[in-house]
C-alpha cells in the first residue's frame, strides 16, 4: 500500500472475471517537470500501489489472484507465460 497518508483509488472488477487496482496517496506531489528528478520518481513510487489479475467467487466473498504472481510460478515452473495476462 501507498506510504502516504491517506490513501485513495479505485478497484475494478469485470464481468469476465478481471481486477484491476490502483491506490494513490491523497496528497501525492506533481513532478515540477515533464521528466521528473530522481528524487520525484522515488517519492511518487512510494506513494503509489497497482495490481492487475483475475478473481472468483467463494461462498460469499471475493477471491482475488493476482497476474503477477500466476505468471512467476509459471515462470519459475518452467511453463510459458499466459498471453492473455
Amino acid at each position: 500500500m501507498p506510504s502516504a497518508p491517506d490513501p485513495q483509488g479505485y478497484i475494478t472488477y469485470t464481468r469476465d472475471g478481471r481486477v484491476m487496482v490502483f491506490i494513490v496517496g491523497r496528497e501525492r506531489m506533481r513532478p515540477a517537470a515533464l521528466v521528473p528528478t530522481d528524487e520525484e520518481k522515488i517519492a511518487l513510487y512510494d506513494t503509489m500501489f497497482a495490481y492487475a489479475g483475475t478473481f472468483t467467487f467463494d461462498s460469499n466473498k471475493v477471491v482475488q489472484h493476482s497476474a503477477h504472481r500466476r505468471e512467476l510460478e509459471r515462470e519459475l515452473a518452467g511453463n510459458k507465460p499466459d498471453p492473455l495476462l
